[in-house]
C-alpha cells in the first residue's frame, strides 16, 4: 500500500523565479525564434511567449514549422509601442507615456494581449483612440532555400 501514496512537491518561489526567468530571457537572444519588425527596426522574441500572451500571435505562428525563424512585419505599429507591449508581455507591467497610451491600448486590443485586452481596457481605448483599429501584418518566413510571405489584416 505504500507504493500508492502520493507526495506533493512544491516549489514555494515558483512564480517569482519564473518571472525572473522571463525577464532574463527577454535580455538574452540565445533562444529567440521570431523577429518582429516595426518601422524598419527589429526586435527578437520567443514564439512560445508571444503565443501564450496573444491568440493572434498564436494564430500567426501556429502554421510555421519550429525550425523556421519568421519575421513578422507590423507596418502600422510604432516601434516604441511594440517595445512597450513586449515589456508588458515579459514583465507583467510597463510604464507608458500618456501620448502613446491610445496607440498602446489599440495594439494590445488588436492582438488580444492577455491582461490588457479585457472589457475595461476596450472601454478606455475606445475613449482614447478615435481612429479605426486596423493593424496590417506581413509574416515573412526566411529559412534555408525558402521564402514565403503571408499577409493578414486585423480590424476591430
Amino acid at each position: 500500500m505504500g507504493d500508492q501514496q502520493e507526495f506533493c512537491l512544491r516549489w514555494n518561489d515558483f512564480h517569482s523565479n519564473f518571472h525572473l526567468s522571463l525577464e532574463a530571457l527577454r535580455g538574452d537572444e540565445s533562444f529567440t525564434d521570431v523577429t518582429l519588425s516595426c518601422a524598419g527596426r527589429l526586435m527578437k522574441a520567443h514564439r512560445v511567449i508571444l503565443s501564450a500572451c496573444s491568440v493572434h500571435f498564436k494564430e500567426i505562428l501556429r502554421g510555421i514549422p519550429p525550425q523556421q525563424h519568421p519575421v513578422i512585419v507590423l507596418p502600422t505599429v510604432d516601434f516604441e509601442v511594440m517595445q512597450a507591449i513586449m515589456e508588458f508581455i515579459y514583465q507583467g507591467q510597463v510604464n507608458v507615456k500618456q501620448s502613446q497610451l491610445g496607440a498602446f491600448l489599440q495594439v494590445a486590443e488588436t492582438f488580444s494581449i492577455q491582461g490588457l485586452a479585457d472589457d475595461d481596457t476596450k472601454k478606455n481605448s475606445q475613449k482614447t483612440a478615435s481612429r479605426p483599429r486596423t493593424v496590417n501584418i506581413s509574416v515573412s518566413i526566411k529559412a534555408e532555400g525558402m521564402a514565403d510571405t503571408m499577409h493578414k489584416q486585423w480590424q476591430q
